[in-house]
């Protein structure tokens, strides 16, 4: 707080995703990956800011799937490379943004509570001992299906079932959050 403020959070720290990668050159040393340049990256602001402020990172919803493996999403984020050294992840666990036909379903938009499940579980065992705590984002628009209070409900009753969390985190990026959201 001597800050004026509790935490400091790291929005998408990845590599790009979208346009013509191929034409890009990051410069990368023949013996490093893009997980290491993050995962290095994730080192200095710990050392730089462990003692100085909390800090949190966003990540993709599908690095809890990819505790087991190498896999990177194609960004350079891994779920396990950034525990050590931040307070909280935040994956952002959008179910909209899982791929249609998610865990089999025909529209896994229409499954908030069991895609954020399926996710805080596949997950939990990676996250033993390691110094970050699970803070997902969950999705509070409608994109996929019609997300209303049943929707949201779901998702904070995945999240409040689990022990590998603490807490939660609404997303609408128009920043409209009806109050049914908030009365229990």
């Amino acid at each position: 707080m001597a800050l004026g403020f509790d935490e400091i959070n790291f929005d998408y720290i990845r590599y790009p995703s979208d346009g013509n990668i191929a034409a890009l050159d990051y410069n990368l040393p023949a013996d490093q990956k893009m997980t290491d340049v993050m995962k290095s990256f994730f080192a200095f602001l710990d050392k730089n800011l462990k003692n100085v402020a909390t800090t949190s990172i966003d990540m993709f919803g599908l690095v809890m799937d990819n505790t087991r493996s190498a896999y990177d999403l194609g960004i350079g984020q891994k779920l396990t490379d950034a525990a050590d050294y931040f307070d909280y992840v935040s994956p952002m666990m959008y179910p909209s943004h899982y791929p249609l036909t998610y865990l089999g379903f025909a529209n896994s938009a229409e499954h908030p509570g069991a895609i954020i499940d399926y996710g805080l579980k596949i997950s939990r065992v990676a996250m033993q001992d390691k110094r970050a705590r699970i803070r997902p984002w969950l999705q509070a628009f409608s994109l996929g299906a019609v997300y209303d209070k049943n929707m949201i409900e779901q998702q904070i009753t995945a999240v409040d079932n689990v022990t590998s969390t603490d807490g939660w985190l609404l997303w609408n990026a128009r920043n409209y959050y009806p109050d049914y959201i908030f009365k229990k």
